[in-house]
């Protein structure tokens, strides 16, 4: 989708080192790796910058373009009573959300829960206590599973929301989309990468599981610390 009010760049992954960078950080891909419960592969790669649609009527009823990226049945599991999803995102805000920036909006708990999706849709919109509202500093990160119901929040004011967004699958993903990844970029893979920009050529998981009485990780997640946009 590319309209005046929402501008859509797509699978920029090559583009600019700083995505490269952002989409392979091993904090995040650590994140990633400990919700997929097994190597993460780098499907897709994309960025959004939305403003207040002009046709935006403040007495109209909320609606939102709820959706998934994979079902319960099909796209999670449990191991070790620890909650797993095959496909996960991570999107970082490049700018300051309030209550009406748009923010994404989730259902909670629809990432667990395995029931027809417009019968979750229509019980957040008959509960909007449900319905929950990102609200975060520029540089802040969403990860969630794929599983969960989601959408972009209504965006009310005159700023611009703009978002990064890396999608990551099992390493058995294909990579989506018709950029196939270059021979110039493809030789700069470090060899402990291979599997996160080009996957391999036949079934396998790589699993990686943890349990509940593992310790947490201690270390600050310092991303973002100090960004601010233009920096």
């Amino acid at each position: 989708m590319d309209i005046p009010h929402h501008v859509f760049m797509g699978q920029i992954l090559q583009d600019d080192p700083l995505y490269t960078s952002y989409a392979s950080h091993p904090r995040l891909v650590g994140m990633v790796e400990e919700v997929i419960g097994g190597d993460a592969r780098i499907v897709e790669m994309n960025a959004h910058i939305n403003s207040r649609d002009p046709k935006y009527d403040p007495n109209a009823e909320t609606k939102y373009g709820f959706h998934n990226g994979i079902d319960v049945p099909y796209g999670s599991h449990t191991k070790n009573g620890l909650f797993h999803c095959s496909f996960v995102k991570t999107l970082t805000n490049l700018t300051d959300l309030g209550p009406d920036d748009g923010g994404t909006v989730v259902v909670a708990g629809s990432h667990k829960i395995d029931v027809p999706l417009n019968g979750m849709i229509d019980a957040g919109y008959a509960d909007p206590k449900l319905i929950h509202q990102v609200i975060a500093p520029a540089g802040s990160t969403l990860l969630f599973a794929e599983t969960l119901i989601h959408a972009t929040g209504q965006l009310r004011s005159e700023n611009e929301r703009a978002i990064i967004i890396c999608g990551y699958g099992a390493s058995m993903y294909p990579h989506w989309g018709k950029d196939e990844l270059t021979p110039v970029f493809t030789a700069k893979i470090p060899p402990h990468l291979e599997i996160l920009f080009n996957v391999k050529s036949h079934w396998t998981r790589g699993p990686k599981y943890r349990t509940l009485t593992d310790p947490v990780d201690p270390r600050q997640f310092t991303l973002a610390d100090g960004w601010h946009p233009g920096k």
